[in-house]
């Protein structure tokens, strides 16, 4: 069968030159698309349109058959290795430097760089010779893309194991990728084409950002990762609109193929810090996020307070954002801005409120339409440069801080804020103080590891003590996506991890182990002991470890220290044994640390004649210590909680001791 591609190749070879961004080998392939479309549909190479090849790429097999056909060259000659193809593809454009006799055509002088090499690929060109020298050289290159493609061996590497394979001076060259070297590039062509034709038909570019509005992905976010186009089967051609796009998702390895209106693409915010206007889209990730409301729409103290959080933002890996509820041009919101002031509302860590003197501040907060602010005042600071009696007594009732420049207000904003808390999506909707509970985290990375993500989120109760910096306990209302895409609606109660001490000895028959317990603090330890209910009995000694406790080993070891010496005890390391950490329980997000401190006969004596004792004070005055065989007894009252059961028995019973180690290792 004569190979028909000879007549066109050269023009086609011109042509697919002037497409910028594609390697020679992308050339080459989009050399032989031209050649095809112009044989099938009598087409001059200089009129076939970008659509009509892109039609070509929808389906890579038929392509390769189709070409197949036109090249009956001797396949057999081809490559089989990725070396071996490598090999081919430098022969292939070696071949061009020569003309049909065999003689070096290009830049004189340079021939004695190549002379072997040229040498043995004339001595070859039998192998590949058609009725021409040109049909030949053509049907090289097609052998050459046959070959197996192969990708650098050192990019296949994790970069922990990338420094060791370097240090070794490497070795293997490439790994085979499971393409063909003619599949890779056309891959790579069909990449090419539509960054050429999505600007031209004004829809979004590959790799954009966009948040997914319709589907059973609504509230993801993603980039495109592919287009669909409209295909035209009848023509031979595609065209504009995008039928769909590929988008892969940030929360999860996973993707979706979904249609342009189900898609709003997002600007590209700096990666630092970012100003929004009402209306405009909100950043898909933050680790602060900080609201200015005034009775101006755009005063001066809003542009002096910008520039303060913007120069004393210190997080080298977050983004602080500003929510401006006004447009960018200064003019009000309007009411289809309502849904973003709710949400910037909603969302916002911290607001700053300006409020000039004679202003009734309880009216200024009511003064945003749909937006109430009167529930805020534990994220609230209240910025007006002479206030008046009023709004002091108000900020005072409230216990809002109250300053008198923006510069202050910004200040005091950023000492709250700290460094923030990394937030995507959903997260962004969970309050700073609730996403900095110890908690929380876990919780989160646990639904990372289930493969869950946090659709939205509402911060239900998060109720914080005047002298703690961050709240205890904290309710969200949740709507979880999971892996086969359905929702559910939960209420996620959660609090402050715990770090528990189980104080015992232990005796031959277990349950005559003794453990020592302490009175629940709460009110309803005040209630007769014979009448007191069963759901608040005696607890461990134990403590809450917030963040600094999580990252500082040193507060872990402090802490149980304090445990101790307030018991009078003196703890050596040999008496420690580690228990692990597990979740409290599965109705509750939060996490129970726990360390065994076994004590000698004389420390449980000297205990036991301190308990009950008159003038003790602190934990000594809480005190009670009991058989564990008392403490498995249903008679009433109840001694202990289930939980606290578990966790006792893991450390007495002889079939599961506890393992010594790193006892403040608070790792799961």
């Amino acid at each position: 069968m004569p190979n028909s591609v000879a007549p066109y190749w050269e023009a086609a070879r011109t042509r697919s030159r002037q497409l910028r961004g594609l390697d020679g080998t992308q050339c080459d392939v989009l050399a032989l698309i031209y050649a095809l479309i112009a044989i099938d549909d009598g087409t001059a190479i200089d009129d076939i349109s970008h659509w009509a090849v892109r039609y070509r790429l929808l389906d890579i097999e038929q392509l390769h058959q189709d070409l197949s056909a036109l090249l009956p060259g001797p396949l057999d000659q081809g490559a089989t290795t990725v070396e071996g193809g490598i090999t081919e593809l430098y022969k292939s454009r070696l071949d061009e430097l020569v003309d049909d006799q065999g003689q070096y055509t290009r830049t004189p002088g340079l021939e004695q760089l190549f002379k072997s090499d040229l040498e043995a690929v004339v001595s070859e060109r039998g192998a590949f010779s058609g009725r021409a020298p040109l049909e030949g050289r053509i049907w090289r290159r097609w052998a050459a893309l046959q070959a197996p493609h192969g990708v650098p061996y050192e990019d296949t590497l994790p970069s922990d194991e990338l420094a060791a394979y370097d240090a070794s001076g490497g070795g293997r060259a490439h790994v085979a990728s499971g393409k063909t070297v003619f599949e890779h590039n056309v891959q790579g062509l069909t990449q090419a084409l539509d960054r050429l034709l999505l600007p031209a038909s004004g829809a979004p570019l590959l790799g954009a950002k966009v948040l997914v509005t319709g589907t059973e992905h609504r509230g993801r976010s993603g980039r495109l990762s592919s287009v669909t186009w409209t295909i035209h089967d009848s023509n031979h051609l595609c065209s504009e609109p995008p039928a769909s796009f590929k988008v892969s998702f940030d929360d999860r390895r996973d993707t979706a193929d979904l249609a342009p209106q189900d898609l709003v693409p997002q600007p590209e915010w700096n990666q630092f810090f970012a100003v929004v206007y009402a209306g405009q889209p909100m950043p898909l990730s933050w680790n602060a996020s900080v609201l200015l409301v005034g009775a101006e729409p755009d005063g001066t103290w809003q542009q002096d307070a910008i520039a303060t959080l913007k120069d004393g933002w210190q997080s080298a890996s977050g983004r602080l954002v500003v929510l401006i509820p006004h447009r960018a041009d200064g003019t009000p919101a309007s009411d289809e801005n309502s849904e973003w002031l709710d949400d910037a509302y909603a969302w916002a860590d911290e607001i700053i409120l300006d409020s000039t003197p004679g202003t009734d501040v309880p009216s200024l907060l009511k003064s945003e339409g749909s937006v109430s602010l009167e529930d805020a005042c534990d994220r609230l600071i209240l910025q007006t440069i002479t206030p008046d009696e009023p709004t002091r007594t108000w900020a005072a009732q409230n216990a809002v801080p109250l300053v008198h420049t923006p510069a202050e207000a910004a200040a005091a904003v950023l000492k709250r804020l700290d460094r923030g808390m990394h937030r995507r999506g959903g997260q962004r909707q969970v309050s700073l103080p609730v996403a900095r509970n110890t908690g929380y985290l876990y919780w989160r990375d646990a639904l990372r590891d289930a493969d869950r993500t946090l659709g939205t989120a509402t911060t239900q109760w998060a109720p914080r003590n005047p002298d703690e910096e961050h709240p205890q306990w904290w309710a969200l209302n949740a709507r979880i996506r999971h892996p086969d895409h359905h929702v559910t609606n939960e209420l996620v109660v959660g609090r402050t991890n715990t770090f528990s001490l189980v104080i015992c000895r232990r005796r031959q028959i277990w349950t005559d182990s003794e453990v020592v317990l302490l009175r629940n603090p709460n009110s309803l330890d005040a209630q007769p002991k014979a009448t007191a209910p069963t759901l608040f009995p005696l607890q461990l000694p134990t403590v809450d470890w917030d963040i600094a406790f999580f990252r500082d080993e040193g507060k872990r070891t402090q802490a149980l220290q304090e445990l101790t010496s307030e018991l009078g005890l003196a703890i050596h390391k040999d008496q420690l044994h580690g228990m692990g950490l597990r979740p409290e329980s599965n109705l509750l997000a939060t996490q129970r640390s726990a360390v065994c401190l076994e004590l000698s006969e004389e420390e449980l004596y000297g205990l036991k004649a301190r308990q009950g004792a008159p003038g003790e004070t602190g934990l000594l005055k809480a005190i009670e210590i009991h058989r564990v065989a008392d403490l498995l007894s249903t008679r009433v009252p109840v001694l202990c909680d289930w939980a606290t059961l578990g966790v006792i028995t893991r450390a007495v019973v002889p079939t599961s001791p506890p393992t010594s180690g790193d006892v403040t290792d608070l790792r799961l």
